[in-house]
């Protein structure tokens, strides 16, 4: 089951008998260099499910990693593997990114790698390519992001107006 997980530091399973963890991939490696691995060989995996470099990027921002440098250059490779994924799923991902209270973080790196357009279309673009656009854009799902950790249930139209403020 560990080889099936997309990233080491969510394989780690715990032995109730002996209280220790069990660890097939080098996730326990991993969290203590604070990076964030694929199992596997990234471009491989990355075909079989775009996603996955969703959640890597994810998972970095959340916890503050860094990505490491195989599964890294995967993405910037491979990043446009994205857009064959379903609308539904891709909204779905995104759902889960802004009703975390840690979106911008995510934002941020799928900025810095070249997902918001395929994710985000023209406003995604925009925000690549302008600097002054995407700091003013940040800032929006900061604030919204500490209104999600002030325990403010998630509103979908606050969320998407925000999230699309540039484009107005």
């Amino acid at each position: 089951d560990a080889f099936r997980r997309d990233i080491t530091i969510n394989a780690l399973f715990y032995d109730i008998d002996t209280f220790s963890v069990i660890d097939h991939v080098g996730g326990l490696a991993d969290i203590s260099r604070k990076r964030v691995r694929v199992i596997g060989d990234p471009a491989t995996r990355y075909t079989e499910d775009p996603v996955r470099m969703w959640r890597v990027l994810r998972h970095a921002a959340r916890q503050g990693f860094s990505v490491e440098e195989a599964s890294a250059d995967a993405i910037r490779a491979h990043g446009q593997l994205i857009r064959d994924c379903p609308g539904a799923r891709l909204y779905e991902e995104l759902n889960k990114d802004l009703s975390s209270g840690r979106s911008s973080g995510t934002l941020s790196l799928l900025k810095e790698y070249g997902l918001l357009s395929m994710l985000l279309g023209e406003l995604g673009a925009r925000l690549e390519e302008d600097a002054d656009l995407a700091g003013e854009f940040m800032r929006l799902m900061e604030a919204h992001d500490r209104m999600m950790d002030s325990g403010a249930p998630f509103d979908a139209p606050v969320a998407y107006s925000l999230l699309l403020w540039p484009l107005a």
